[in-house]
Order: structure tokens, then C-alpha cells, then sequence
């Protein structure tokens, strides 16, 4: 498990099918789940960001 610190900017990055005339990588939900040390849960929405690269940014509110 990874800690991160609070107001931190954080960035997970996937490699996913690649964007092309047939295939939609627009319609590909991502979503990570982040787990603070009191049990709290965030779900962080991620995004597509061009070839076969997708994102997901996070800032904690707390150490976690």
C-alpha cells in the first residue's frame, strides 16, 4: 500500500485499447477507488488521454 500526502496531487496512469476509427475508447469507464486510514472510500473518475494512455488524478483530503 502506498501512502499519500494530504492536498497532494497524484496521477495513475494504464494503458488501455488505443484510440482508433474502430474502437470507442471513449466509452470505457475507469474508475479507482482510494482507501483513507480512517476507512473512508473516494472513487477517483479517470479519463482518456490520447493513444492508448489513460488517466486518473487524485488529491486526498487526508493521509491515507
Amino acid at each position: 500500500m502506498t501512502t499519500i500526502p494530504r492536498f497532494s496531487l497524484t496521477t495513475l496512469t494504464f494503458t488501455g485499447p488505443a484510440d482508433s476509427p474502430s474502437n470507442n475508447a471513449f466509452e470505457i469507464d475507469l474508475v479507482a477507488t482510494f482507501r483513507l486510514d480512517d476507512g473512508t472510500t473516494i472513487n477517483a473518475n479517470g479519463f482518456f488521454d490520447g493513444g492508448s494512455t489513460y488517466r486518473v488524478h487524485f488529491s486526498p483530503p487526508a493521509v491515507g
